[in-house]
């Protein structure tokens, strides 16, 4: 299952301008479907995530394979963008990038040998004078389900709830809507907007809700 918002925060390298629009953050490319946070796009210096990940999943193979390639690519394009920002704004490279436990991070969803599957990928700095980059991956799919719960973003007020959760009691659609919710009340500036939710099942794909341009299928 995934669920995201709506609300997209978008700040100049320079840090001096910030925008906000509603956008869909749920792209699909044939059966998989895939989401990110944190640095993902930049057009003056052609960087996009998405379309690297779009790219890799046009020439499918298997999830291992494909997988693997997409770590490789967004590693190359991230070293030569993170030179750039630290280049431009040594301050927002040290406090945001260096400083996070994960400056990109990348959830793929979609079905394997009939079994639903995901794959996440964490992109964070080790070394921030040398910009080392490393890549912390996750599997689930046959053999290994189990109930989980990852989050990519903003996350304080979801870890702090969950917390408190003792047992869920409500159904995974109403549980991850709640999660969401939970972030944008507590840091409504940077989550917020219609919740998209996509359920994966042996059986197909299920959308929960979705609003219009939800997913985004790129050209």
């Amino acid at each position: 299952m995934m669920a995201a918002d709506s609300k997209g925060v978008f700040t100049t390298v320079s840090g001096n301008r910030e925008s906000v629009a509603m956008v869909s953050k749920i792209y699909q490319r044939s059966n998989v479907y895939f989401s990110m946070a944190g640095v993902t796009s930049n057009n003056s210096q052609n960087f996009n995530v998405a379309r690297l990940i779009d790219a890799e999943l046009q020439n499918f193979t298997t999830w291992p394979e494909v997988t693997n390639r997409i770590k490789r690519s967004v590693e190359r394009a991230l070293l030569p963008y993170l030179n750039y920002i630290k280049s431009a704004n040594n301050n927002l490279y040290r406090n945001n990038l260096v400083a996070s436990d994960y400056f990109t991070s990348v959830c793929l969803i979609g079905i394997k040998n009939k079994t639903p599957y995901a794959h996440l990928l964490g992109f964070k700095v080790t070394d921030g004078a040398t910009i080392n980059v490393t890549t912390e991956e996750i599997s689930y799919g046959k053999g290994n389900l189990k109930d989980a719960v990852y989050y990519l973003g903003q996350k304080t007020a979801i870890n702090k709830y969950m917390q408190s959760v003792q047992r869920v009691t409500m159904t995974p659609e109403k549980f991850v809507e709640k999660l969401v919710s939970v972030q944008a009340a507590s840091t409504p500036k940077l989550v917020g907007g219609p919740i998209d939710i996509l359920r994966i099942t042996p059986s197909g794909v299920k959308w929960i809700r979705r609003k219009k341009g939800t997913p985004v299928v790129l050209p």
